[in-house]
Parts: structure tokens; C-alpha cells; sequence
């Protein structure tokens, strides 16, 4: 549960801080340790880069903390989160200009797709 992991969380924290690089990247009971560097903020940029394609042509939608790295507007040009989003997510998105959908989960991305074509 939530409890259980705020003190997981905690524990790794501590182990890992004296570790250079170190991230911890957490959507409820979920988590991952991994580089700091390496998000997917950063791979949708590297993505970009190696196909040539520029912010203002990507698309992302994203839910939960793990995804606030690629809802930024020098990463992705239209951003947008599902109306299931956590609440920091909807925020972060809505500070950004982005838009949050009345739809949830797969129906909110192809809403916001469909949005976005009609602005042609």
C-alpha cells in the first residue's frame, strides 16, 4: 500500500544518496530506482534529435509522475493528461498550458489527438 511505500521510499532514499546520479521514479506502489538523467522527458527529446522532428510537432499525454519529465513544453509541443491524471500531473499540465481531457486513460489520447487535428 501507499503507507508501506512512503517508508520504502524513505529507506532507499537513504541508502542511495550518497550515490551520484541516483533517482527514484514512483507512481503509487510502483517505483523504479534509475540514472537521473534518463526520463522519459529525455528520451521523447533523443527521439526528436535522431529523427529530426521539432518540439513544436510532438504530442505527449501523461498521467502520473512519471511522465511530468515529458509534459514540458521545451520537450513537447502539445501537452495534454487524461482526466484519470493524479492531481499533480493535471496541475503541472494546466501550469504548462496544456490541456486535461474529460475522457480517461486510451479515450482522453485519442480524444486530445482528435482535438488537436481539427486546430490543424
Amino acid at each position: 500500500n501507499n503507507e508501506e511505500m512512503d517508508e520504502i521510499q524513505e529507506r532507499i532514499r537513504l541508502m542511495t544518496e550518497h550515490i551520484e546520479n541516483v533517482a527514484w521514479m514512483r507512481n503509487d506502489v510502483y517505483a523504479r530506482i534509475c540514472h537521473a538523467d534518463y526520463s522519459k522527458g529525455t528520451a521523447l527529446a533523443e527521439l526528436e534529435r535522431m529523427l529530426s522532428i521539432g518540439v513544436d510537432e510532438v504530442f505527449a499525454i501523461g498521467d502520473h509522475l512519471n511522465d511530468l519529465a515529458m509534459l514540458d513544453p521545451e520537450v513537447a509541443g502539445f501537452i495534454a493528461a487524461p482526466g484519470n491524471s493524479v492531481p499533480e500531473v493535471k496541475e503541472h499540465v494546466l501550469a504548462q498550458d496544456g490541456r486535461i481531457s474529460e475522457f480517461s486513460y486510451g479515450h482522453a489520447v485519442a480524444n486530445e489527438l482528435a482535438w488537436l487535428k481539427l486546430q490543424g
